[in-house]
């Protein structure tokens, strides 16, 4: 809902949508499809390495498989 919130906020589009899918990444493109979207973005947790090999990435699940453009946002860096 944020990320939406923020993409109004600079006068894009955007809508949050939301979906029970197994795999999570057809349900996000099957949404997607169904609202008549340009295009899907979708956060990513920075995953790398064994963590992404045994979790795995929805966001590059959907980019892999979409038919629109992706966009991938990744998380905030931390700083200490």
């Amino acid at each position: 809902m944020e990320g939406a919130e923020l993409a109004v906020d600079v006068h894009f589009a955007a809508a949050p949508l939301g979906a029970v899918a197994a795999p999570t990444w057809e349900g996000i493109i099957d949404a997607a499809d169904e609202s008549g979207a340009n295009a899907i973005v979708i956060g990513s947790h920075g995953r790398t390495g064994v963590h992404e090999f045994f979790e795995g990435s929805v966001s590059h699940d959907v980019a892999k498989h979409s038919p629109l453009p992706v966009l991938v946002v990744p998380p905030q860096t931390r700083r200490n």
